[in-house]
């Protein structure tokens, strides 16, 4: 099996080489994600690159991320039929194939051990190779162990039109991995006439902001895999500047101020029974980006 390592963290990849070379698998590493479609689809006009067999990939990577990447090859038939796992310290567990937009993508911690990430990596390739009907199981890893698991795939909850109203008066991201706060603020939500999306893991979370434009999005700051804050600085970082970012958690008061600061969040708002504080600024910052959109240039 011949191995594409997308990873910037130098130590990291020269010790998951290691464990690759001694298991008899070549590979090939790069800190970057630009030019992996290429690579696959190609071995070279003279032939000298080995074909592609699956591919590792980093979520955080400098200047293209890694679910961006992933967005790339899921567009090119060739890449397609190439596994991917994309791996990061940011991640929880292991994401099923239909929660990306790649058919043959896993996701995995980088807290699983380098011996089972390949052991994976042999499982998806020969799944591949073997059977072109049957698709994989999906699996959840958390160190050793393996599980099913259900989807993780966002929840859209249309909006409740009342009182003459034709459209809905905003849409709302909701990112809370508690089904309890999802359900109680969603149906809040909907009831004064919001779409709403919601997010039970950060995976994906890119991708559904630039998929449904929210106008305000809401994240918990204890999430599993990533902190909320981390996850907000990161979407900032790609292109996410017109929806308002409202870190939404039960954490002191004084230190989600200071996350929010420090993240680029526009606000932030301590958990309550009383969902009345969080729906007025919801409505302030939907109206906020609304009126923005409508005396943006043409």
């Amino acid at each position: 099996m011949h191995v594409l390592v997308v990873e910037d963290d130098d130590e990291y990849a020269r010790l998951f080489v290691t464990v690759l070379t001694k298991e008899g698998h070549t590979w090939e590493r790069q800190a970057t994600a630009f030019g992996i479609r290429n690579r696959i689809v190609t071995r070279g006009e003279s032939g000298q690159l080995a074909p592609v067999d699956a591919v590792v990939l980093d979520l955080m990577l400098p200047g293209l991320s890694g679910e961006s990447a992933l967005e790339i090859l899921a567009r090119d038939p060739a890449c397609r039929r190439v596994p991917v796992i994309l791996h990061s310290a940011h991640l929880p567990s292991l994401a099923p194939a239909h929660d990306t937009p790649h058919p043959n993508c896993l996701t995995m911690p980088k807290g699983v051990p380098m011996a089972v990430l390949v052991a994976e990596l042999e499982r998806i390739s020969n799944a591949r190779t073997s059977s072109t009907t049957t698709p994989p199981q999906t699996r959840t890893i958390r160190s050793n162990v393996v599980l099913d698991e259900p989807s993780l795939s966002g929840r859209v909850r249309p909006a409740r039109i009342m009182g003459g109203r034709t459209e809905p008066r905003g849409r709302v991201l909701l990112l809370d991995d508690s089904e309890v706060v999802r359900e109680l603020v969603s149906d809040e939500l909907q009831s004064r006439g919001y779409e709403v999306v919601t997010l039970e893991s950060p995976i994906g979370m890119t991708r559904m902001l630039h998929n449904c434009k929210p106008d305000v999005v809401l994240v918990d700051v204890r999430l599993p895999g990533m902190s909320g804050d981390r996850l907000v600085e990161f979407v900032r970082t790609q292109g996410v500047k017109d929806a308002r970012i409202i870190l939404y958690s039960d954490t002191d008061a004084a230190e989600l101020a200071q996350l929010a600061r420090n993240c680029g969040a526009d606000s932030y708002l301590t958990k309550s029974s009383d969902l009345g504080p969080l729906m007025a600024l919801v409505a302030e910052f939907t109206a906020d980006v609304r009126r923005g959109a409508q005396h943006a240039p043409r």
